[in-house]
């Protein structure tokens, strides 16, 4: 397994965007969360929007990781687009620096998601929506970086760590999602094959029996 940094660009100022420090989601997706936690009107509804954000992002999630992170197409652009956008963490996949979306990435989708979801969902409902999405958002790039870098005891964190370890290693055209198995399950992409007999990481992630 190759743990050492693969460059992307030969020019320092590139490479810089390629890459994050894990306390950069927080820095920038924080404040957001924040803004639309000032203006949600609290009610039921709220609370609804807030479920059905969280939702929503598990879908995006889903599909970013497997029709765009794994672009299903053979020619040699998407091919190489692929690398850039997500193969280079599989093929280096203990890179602390790059299991977090670097900001470039997160606020453009971020950016053009908001504009989206501000055309289709009530303006009233929106702050609780983004609350919901944007938290979701967190929890997956921070659940990201620590199944790939903390040895968790925690039951969940060991099955998802587990699961994403079967996607990197044994089945990279199955389980995409991270934060949660429910889309590979609706949309035929989990496989049966028992996650116990496949360890994430001999080094640093495999768990004793």
């Amino acid at each position: 397994m190759k743990n050492q940094r693969i460059r992307l660009f030969k020019s320092n100022f590139l490479e810089k965007f390629t890459v994050a420090h894990p306390c950069i989601p927080a820095i920038v997706f924080m404040p957001v969360t924040l803004f639309f936690l000032v203006h949600i009107q609290i009610n039921v509804s709220s609370l609804g929007y807030i479920f059905l954000g969280i939702i929503c992002w598990t879908l995006i999630e889903y599909s970013l990781h497997r029709f765009v992170f794994h672009l299903p197409i053979k020619k040699n652009w998407a091919k190489k687009a692929s690398y850039y956008l997500h193969g280079v963490h599989h093929e280096t996949p203990n890179d602390p620096w790059r299991l977090v979306v670097p900001p470039i990435m997160s606020i453009s989708i971020y950016s053009f998601l908001l504009y989206l979801f501000s055309k289709l969902i009530p303006s009233n409902y929106l702050p609780g929506y983004m609350i919901g999405f944007t938290v979701g958002y967190l929890c997956y790039d921070y659940l990201h970086w620590a199944i790939h870098n903390r040895k968790i005891k925690a039951k969940l964190i060991t099955y998802l760590r587990r699961n994403h370890a079967l996607h990197h290693y044994s089945q990279e055209t199955q389980r995409f999602g991270v934060t949660s198995p429910i889309w590979d399950i609706v949309f035929g992409t989990y496989s049966p094959k028992p996650l116990t007999k496949e360890p994430f990481n001999k080094v640093a992630y495999e768990d004793k029996q």
